[in-house]
């Protein structure tokens, strides 16, 4: 949350009150101190992002044994000719009722969806057996025409027949896909009859996916990274946040809150497989994996301890108690450390990461975040100070400090580049690790949180928490390329590439 406070003693404002001079400086003043206080944002995290002049995400409301139908709508030809429609009602069909996915109209522009692919509804609906979608459609036109083209009925309801009945159960998570051919939709008097297709999800690949937790929904999206576009979900209960994910295994780890627990699920079945419940005094808030996928590090942020579990067999290792609220942990294999960040006494904990004795400890600056091990160095992305810090790992000692944009919050390595999320001034800042120079700043529309990236595609995904979806950063160019819309916080990412 930004604060800002504008008081001026009574005395002072008396006394430049009495020239035009002082009625400047009172101003410039002011002027200053608003920049001051948009400077420094408070809230970390999953908990609580400044969204008060963004967006408001839907708050669903999850029904009692039910499960989750998202609805996205695919272009089959992206760059085809523009059309402007409001999408008014989206309903799933029972045999005996309809349910309701859509909150409020949607206005479409077929043009500003930059990737091919837009969410348009989503709704929890009561356990049963589904067969038919109906989309009711108004004021379509096309660009360049000075009204609305001919159609049948200014008001349309398409209706679409599943290829099957869609089985939705307790706990599941379902994403169904409606394309549009466009080309195909506009007739030989220039009106549009939509012709769409329904699909069902697909199988995931195992290569080329992208793994989305989204806390919220109980739901983990799927999304193929040559399109970055959303195939698939999967229901998981407990809130899952933070991922891990062993393709050697075909096994994905996914940390949940709700439950106290580490659940794996099988890639090839898409089936949960075990629970590795952990013992926290209140809820875990962080996980990170070893890169041999052979153990997991926990924080329990609140409840201030830190977990170390062996994944195969699902045992719990060490669990130690802290004097300290741990933000965030990262793996330094080759120093055999396990370094963590502390929220409350800005300072990052050195561990053995076998027995979890500590081995250390450096001071950083305020509200340290996201941390990244390079060569022997740790960067800290150092929130309130709007700073990015790299200290030497083996004197424990501060080298450089940069500034980035306002509250970074996450660090990521890719192609010899640094990359900072900034939660605070709507950007993402990238420079050269070895020289901390900045070498420029990626500016989008939100609040980027959580980084990932691809190495066969190129692409970085920073996690945008107050619109609900990812930017896609082509990191060759250091450009925006696009959005995937999820309408949905997105907390943990993981890819297999």
């Amino acid at each position: 949350m930004i604060k800002a406070d504008f008081s001026t003693p009574k005395k002072i404002c008396q006394c430049l009150a009495s020239s035009s001079f002082a009625h400047i400086f009172l101003v410039v003043s002011l002027l200053i101190l608003l920049f001051l206080a948009g400077c420094k944002t408070t809230g970390s995290g999953l908990s609580g992002p400044d969204s008060s002049s963004a967006p408001q995400l839907p708050q669903y409301q999850k029904i009692a044994g039910g499960g989750w139908i998202s609805i996205f709508l695919n272009f089959k030809q992206p760059q085809g000719p523009e059309i402007f429609f409001e999408i008014t009602s989206v309903d799933m069909q029972t045999n005996e009722q309809e349910h309701s996915l859509l909150f409020e109209p949607l206005k479409i522009s077929s043009k500003s969806i930059g990737n091919g692919q837009l969410f348009i509804a989503r709704n929890s609906v009561p356990a049963n057996n589904y067969g038919n979608l109906k989309i009711g459609i108004r004021n379509v036109s096309i660009a360049g025409r000075s009204q609305n083209v001919a159609t049948d009925s200014n008001d349309m309801i398409v209706e679409l027949k599943l290829p099957s009945l869609l089985n939705v159960r307790e706990g599941d998570s379902h994403s169904l896909f409606v394309t549009w051919d466009v080309f195909s939709s506009i007739d030989e008097r220039g009106g549009v009859s939509p012709e769409m297709k329904m699909s069902l999800q697909a199988s995931p690949f195992l290569s080329d996916t992208l793994y989305v937790a989204c806390p919220e929904l109980d739901t983990i999206y799927i999304i193929r990274t040559d399109k970055n576009w959303v195939i698939s979900s999967l229901g998981v209960e407990g809130g899952p946040t933070y991922l891990a994910l062993d393709q050697d295994s075909e096994r994905l780890y996914v940390l949940t809150p709700g439950k106290s627990a580490i659940q794996v699920i099988d890639l090839d079945t898409k089936k949960i497989i075990d629970n590795i419940f952990i013992p926290f005094d209140y809820q875990p808030s962080f996980m990170t994996v070893s890169p041999d996928k052979r153990f997991a590090y926990v924080l329990d942020e609140q409840g201030r301890s830190l977990v170390s579990v062996e994944l195969l067999s699902g045992s719990v290792i060490n669990r130690i108690t802290l004097s300290f609220e741990p933000r965030y942990a990262v793996l330094l294999e080759w120093q055999k450390k396990l370094a963590v960040s502390a929220i409350d006494t800005n300072a990052v904990y050195l561990y053995d990461p076998d027995s979890l004795l500590n081995i250390g400890m450096i001071s950083v600056g305020s509200s340290p975040e996201g941390l990244l091990g390079w060569n022997n160095f740790l960067f800290v992305a150092e929130s309130d100070e709007n700073l990015v810090t790299r200290y030497d790992l083996n004197t424990n000692q501060q080298m450089e400090r940069m500034n980035v944009g306002f509250s970074p919050r996450r660090l990521l390595l890719r192609n010899n580049q640094l990359y900072v999320s900034n939660f605070g001034s709507s950007s993402v800042t990238f420079m050269i690790p070895g020289q901390l120079n900045i070498s420029g700043e990626i500016f989008l529309k939100g609040k980027p949180l959580e980084l990932e990236s691809t190495e066969s595609r190129l692409w970085i995904y920073a996690g945008d928490a107050v619109r609900g979806g990812l930017h896609v950063i082509d990191s060759i160019s250091n450009r925006l390329n696009s959005f995937v819309h999820l309408q949905a916080l997105p907390a943990g990412l993981a890819v297999i590439d």
